[in-house]
Parts: C-alpha cells; structure tokens; sequence
C-alpha cells in the first residue's frame, strides 16, 4: 500500500511539473519585421527556437530575427486558451503610414498576444526630403523639405485606436519658404475575426502651397485581409465617407462632398530586417465627377537596431479640384530614421 501511495504521489507531480512545463513554454514571439507568432516552444538552440504556433504549425525561428520574447500563460488552462483563442492568433494592429497632406495608410504591428493584452505603439520619424513643385507657374518649385512624424497607438484583440500627426516645412527656388503643412490622422478599427474588421478614419490636414486652408476626410468600411502570413500582409478597405474644407482662392469650390473610397495595406518582408510597405486611398464624391482625392506611398524600411529603422519612401498626391496655376499631381520622396520608444 505504502509502495503503491508513493507511486501516485511520483506520478503526480510528474503530472504537475509536465504541465507546468507546458504552461512556461507558451510565448510571445515578436520579430524584428513586426511578426508576431504565439505558440509553444518545442525547442530552443543556440541559434534557432521551434515554435509550434496555432495557426501557421510547427515554424523553425531563427534567434538572430527575434525582437522580444515573454510568456504568455501561466497555467495548463491559459497555454490551451492562448494556443486556441482566435483574437490572440489574428489581431493586426495598424499604424499610420504618413503621406503628402495627409495619413491615409497603415503598417503591419505586432498583435496583442492574449484576451486582456493591451498593446503600446510609440514612434517618432525624421525625415528629409524633395518635393514636387505645387505651383511652378507662381513660382512654387521644386523643394527640399523636413518633416516629423508622430504615431501613437492602443490595440487589444478586438478594439485598435491610433493618431498619428505630421509636419513638413519646405523652402523652394525661386520663391521663399512656403512649405508648413500639418495633419493629423485618427483611426479606430474594430476586429470582428482573422479576416474582417471595421475601419474608421479621420484625416485633417492644411497645404499652403496648395492654398488648402484646411480640409477633413472621414471613411468607414469593412476592412477584408486578402493575405496574412509570416511575411505579407494585403488589405482592403472599401467604405462611404464625407470631405469639407475650404481653398483661399474659392470658399465653395472644396466645402462639402459625401462619397465613396477605400484604403489598400500591402506589406511584404524580404528579410527579417528589410521589408516593403505599400498604401493607397482614394476618395470620389458621389455629386461632382470632378471631385477626386487619391495618395499613395511605396518605400523600403530597414530595421538597424530593435527599436530604430531607416526608411525611404515615395509618395503621390492627386487633387482633382486644384486651384488655378496648382499642379494637381504631385510627389514627394523621403528618407528618413524612425525610432520607437
């Protein structure tokens, strides 16, 4: 009997120290491009970590990409819970991407790595760069310009606010200094599952040497992620929304539009440290034909230390209703260092 007491008590602690065990090696993985992978830690050498993640299997990592670890359980129950909870597999926060005369883009973040996780976001970026003359008609040329942005966000598994604001002064030949154009931008998305999620975003913004004293955009829609892996991230975000503002050279012609548009997120890393990101947005009123907003960015972001980044990026702007003398098409290329903190 007494044999048979210690046989029980040995194999429950075995049963104990096992699932303990288990319990310790469920993580959160967050790579140096932004990936995030929770799942449980098979093994680990001196330059490798096999994860068995939910949602993608049984994934060799190399350490020298891993940004952070931390545990995310600490009970057998937990580890199940984090292992099978879809918010924790699929969330994607997103951060603005800054663009000409507005924010109408969004990165790829690491995702809240539990139910109750709530997920921090800081940045600043400085950037130099050329722009396109607004206005070379009225002397406003080609310019070299420096900015600083400013991105902020909150995630949880379900609920994504971010703001992000921006400003850039230019000075062009041969006119004086023009260039002071701010924004700001807020987004709130709200994750109904892995593949789709409500989007609203706000964006106010003034461009001097487009004579635009200030204008604010709203779209809202139904965001679907077309592809989502460990290197690329595609989304679409068609929606209805509104634009007011006002032009010092016509009052009326920029005051209040409702239409139509969408936002489009790809990101794609080549490497742990070197990846492409890519937005567009779009916005067509339903009454004037003429009425068209679009910008776009494409750049490359290279990771230098885990919490600073090179970026360089090419941006394109189009206002169906410039002024008279004002280029509707115009571009901007920046190179620049953002540090998160």
């Amino acid at each position: 009997m007494t044999r048979l007491l210690r046989s029980l008590l040995a194999l429950s602690l075995l049963f104990l120290a096992t699932g303990l065990g288990r319990a310790a090696a469920v993580q959160t993985v967050v790579l140096a491009n932004g990936t995030t992978l929770v799942g449980e830690v098979i093994a680990e050498s001196a330059d490798h970590l096999t994860l068995k993640d939910p949602v993608l299997g049984t994934l060799n990592v190399p350490l020298s990409a891993i940004k952070s670890r931390s545990g995310s359980a600490t009970t057998p129950t937990e580890a199940s819970a984090a292992a099978t909870e879809p918010e924790a597999e699929t969330a994607v926060a997103t951060v603005p991407a800054t663009s000409i005369g507005g924010s109408h883009g969004a990165q790829a973040k690491a995702p809240p790595s539990g139910a109750n996780d709530i997920h921090w976001t800081r940045s600043i970026q400085i950037n130099i760069g050329y722009m396109s003359g607004a206005a070379p008609s009225r002397g406003i040329d080609a310019s070299r310009n420096i900015g600083v942005n400013f991105a902020l966000e909150r995630a949880t598994p379900k609920h994504i606010a971010s703001f992000t604001g921006s400003y850039n002064h230019g000075r062009a030949k041969p006119a004086p200094a023009y260039a002071d154009n701010i924004s700001a931008s807020f987004q709130y998305d709200y994750v109904f599952n892995e593949k789709y999620r409500f989007v609203s975003r706000t964006t106010a913004m003034r461009d001097r040497p487009k004579q635009i004293l200030h204008r604010t955009e709203e779209l809202a829609g139904i965001a679907t992620t077309l592809v989502r892996n460990q290197k690329t991230l595609l989304m679409v975000a068609p929606g209805l929304g509104y634009s007011f503002g006002e032009k010092d050279y016509a009052t009326d012609l920029d005051d209040k539009h409702i239409g139509f548009g969408a936002y489009q997120i790809f990101n794609h890393a080549f490497t742990p440290t070197l990846s492409l990101q890519q937005t567009f947005f779009f916005f067509q009123s339903f009454e004037d034909s003429q009425y068209l907003l679009y910008n776009g960015s494409i750049g490359l972001k290279t990771q230098l230390t885990k919490r600073m980044a090179l970026m360089t990026t090419f941006h394109a702007v189009f206002d169906g209703q410039s002024g008279p003398g004002i280029e509707e098409l115009q571009y901007q290329t920046n190179t620049g260092i953002q540090i998160n903190f």
